[in-house]
C-alpha cells in the first residue's frame, strides 16, 4: 500500500485449516518490533491441521499501510489497538485466540483489554512491555546483557533520540552488512530469504517503528507497562505465557504478576528450552506441539 487508506488495516494472510475437522477456534497471531507475518512461517503448515490460522502485519510493519502515529505513549498505543479491530470488522472474525510475540504481545494484551469480546484466549510469546521501567543504574545494567543489535539500537535512542533502527537506513547500502554484522541470531533462525526480506522492511520509510518508539523506554520496556494494567483484563479470558528459557528479555516475573492481579483466571506458563526471544522459531517443532496442545484446550474448555 504505497498510500495509507483512509482507515487503514493491515493485509490479513489467511490460512485455511489442511484437514478440516469441527469447528475450532480461529487463532490471529501478531509478530513484534521490526518483524512481519513471514516470521511465522516455521509454524503455519503445523497450526493450520484443523483450524484457521491467520497472520496479519501490524500497521507500519511488513506490506501493512504505513500510518501516521501521533508522538504520544497513550495515542500511539490507541492507534495501534484501534487498527487492529478494524482489520478484525473487516475480516469477519468474531471471537478467536490471539497470540502475538513480543511487542505484539504488548499490543494483544492491551487490545484484549479494551475488547475482550471478541477473545476466547491470550497466548504471550516472550511477551515485552510487563516490567516497569527501572532506575537509569539498573537498566544500564541490563541493556549490557542484550545482543550487540540491540545494545545499538538502545544506543541510537539514548544518545541521539534517533529511531530505534534509523542507523540500518542512514548507512544506505551499507545498512544490509550491518544488519547482517549486528543481528547474526536473525540469520541464524530465519535464514538467509526472510532475512532479506527483513531488511527490505526496515529500509523503507519508518512508520510502526515510530509508533513503538513514542511507546518504549530504552528498547526493552514499556512508558506504560502492562504489570500495572493486566488487572483490568475480563477475569473469563485465559492466558498462556511461552518464553524461551535463553531469551534476552527477562519474564521471570510476568508470570507471578499476572496471577497476582488476576487470581480467578485460569494462567499457563511454558518456558522452552534451548531456545530465545524468537522462541516459536528457534524450536519450531517444540513451539508447534505445545501450541496446538494449548489451542485444543481452549477448544474443549
Amino acid at each position: 500500500h504505497p498510500h495509507p487508506p483512509a482507515h487503514p488495516h493491515p493485509p490479513a494472510h489467511p490460512h485455511p485449516p489442511a484437514h478440516p475437522h469441527p469447528p475450532a477456534h480461529p487463532v490471529v497471531m501478531v509478530h513484534g518490533f521490526g518483524g512481519a507475518s513471514l516470521f511465522y512461517f516455521k509454524n503455519i503448515d503445523a497450526l493450520t491441521k484443523g483450524r484457521m490460522v491467520i497472520t496479519m502485519d501490524l500497521p507500519g510493519f511488513g506490506l501493512s499501510s504505513r500510518f501516521n502515529f501521533t508522538p504520544s505513549a497513550d495515542e500511539a498505543e490507541r492507534q495501534f489497538v484501534e487498527i487492529i479491530e478494524i482489520w478484525r470488522i473487516q475480516m469477519k472474525l468474531d471471537r478467536f485466540i490471539l497470540a502475538g510475540h513480543s511487542f505484539g504481545a504488548y499490543l494483544v494484551t492491551c487490545y484484549a483489554i479494551k475488547y475482550p469480546s471478541h477473545i476466547h484466549h491470550l497466548v504471550l510469546l516472550d511477551p515485552w512491555g510487563f516490567a516497569e521501567v527501572p532506575s537509569p543504574e539498573t537498566a544500564d545494567e541490563v541493556v549490557g546483557t542484550f545482543p550487540p543489535g540491540i545494545r545499538i539500537s538502545v544506543a541510537v535512542n539514548k544518545v541521539f533520540s534517533f529511531y530505534p533502527l534509523s542507523h540500518i537506513r542512514a548507512s544506505g547500502p551499507v545498512g544490509y552488512f550491518l544488519l547482517r554484522l549486528t543481528r547474526p541470531d536473525l540469520l541464524r533462525i530465519f535464514g538467509e530469504t526472510t532475512f532479506n526480506y527483513l531488511y527490505h522492511c526496515i529500509a523503507q520509510i519508518p512508520s510502526g517503528e515510530i509508533g513503538y518508539y513514542h511507546i518504549q523506554h530504552l528498547f526493552a520496556w514499556a512508558k506504560r507497562p502492562l504489570v500495572k494494567r493486566i488487572g483490568l483484563l475480563h477475569n473469563p479470558i485465559g492466558i498462556t505465557m511461552i518464553t524461551g528459557a535463553n531469551s534476552w528479555l527477562n519474564n521471570s516475573l510476568t508470570g507471578q504478576w499476572i496471577q497476582q492481579q488476576r487470581p480467578k483466571s485460569h494462567f499457563a506458563a511454558h518456558e522452552v528450552v534451548d531456545a530465545g526471544h524468537h522462541v516459536y522459531a528457534e524450536r519450531s517443532e517444540e513451539f508447534n506441539a505445545l501450541m496446538t496442545s494449548v489451542c485444543a484446550g481452549v477448544d474443549d474448555a
